[in-house]
């Protein structure tokens, strides 16, 4: 597992896709702020907004979370599956 300096797991990066206009994303991000601090997870935001492929790929399914390009939940925060992911990330040597 890789570790920070101070010797706490590095964190894990969570690829939050999402537009402005999704009432759904904004939950997401909220439901998941709490367990990024838990998890010491690193939450990034990706806006689809204009780019022609992220939104052919997530638009009809945002909000999408993904680690390592594997998708943790789709529409709302599945808590049991990204402690799986999480997990599995860490276990595997980060």
């Amino acid at each position: 597992m890789n570790r920070t300096r101070d010797g706490e797991p590095a964190p894990v990066i969570v690829d939050l896709f999402s537009a402005a206009d999704c009432s759904l994303c904004r939950v997401a991000l909220a439901d998941l702020a709490p367990l990024a601090k838990e998890l010491g997870l690193v939450v990034h935001m990706v806006d689809i907004a204009g780019d022609p492929r992220l939104e052919a790929r997530y638009r009809s399914r945002i909000p999408v979370a993904e680690i390592r390009g594997h998708t943790v939940f789709k529409y709302e925060l599945d808590e049991a599956r990204l402690r799986e992911m999480v997990a599995r990330v860490r276990g595997s040597g980060g």
